[in-house]
């Protein structure tokens, strides 16, 4: 008789069915998640081209880069950590002259979330990039 209750199959295909689609919404899970991951880094990238752009066309970083961080922020939702580096004509007013190199690195840190609040794992996305300054500092 115990042999027989062994060799018994029935309600195997119920423990498979329901470790699938345990399997398959883990991966649907763990998909959604990179895929918000992507799309975060897509906007970081965007975050830094804007205010390269901004930095460059004003000659200086100054309360109009400041003023298009706070646009940005509002419209990707990101508030990343802005490290700037540059030749300052004036220093003061961190000022850049015509041509010369100004560099932002852009920090965010943020967790993956498929694996629920008891596991989390943080990660650190960065974007940068540098420009030439557009303005003439007489």
């Amino acid at each position: 008789m115990f042999k027989k209750i062994l060799k018994s199959q029935s309600g195997e295909g119920y423990i498979d069915v329901v470790i699938m689609v345990l399997a398959s919404m883990m991966m649907l899970v763990i998909s959604i998640n990179i895929f918000t991951l992507i799309a975060d880094k897509q906007k970081l990238d965007y975050f830094s081209k804007e205010l390269l752009s901004t930095a460059a066309t004003y000659g200086r970083i100054s309360s109009e880069v400041s003023d298009r961080y706070n646009d940005l922020h509002i419209q990707t939702g990101l508030s990343p950590a802005t490290v700037w580096s540059a030749i300052y004509f004036d220093t003061s007013d961190k000022k850049v002259q015509l041509a010369d190199t100004i560099t932002v690195k852009l920090t965010l840190t943020t967790d993956f979330q498929g694996t629920g609040e008891l596991l989390s794992i943080p990660l650190k996305l960065t974007a940068g990039g540098s420009t030439l300054s557009e303005r003439y500092w007489k």
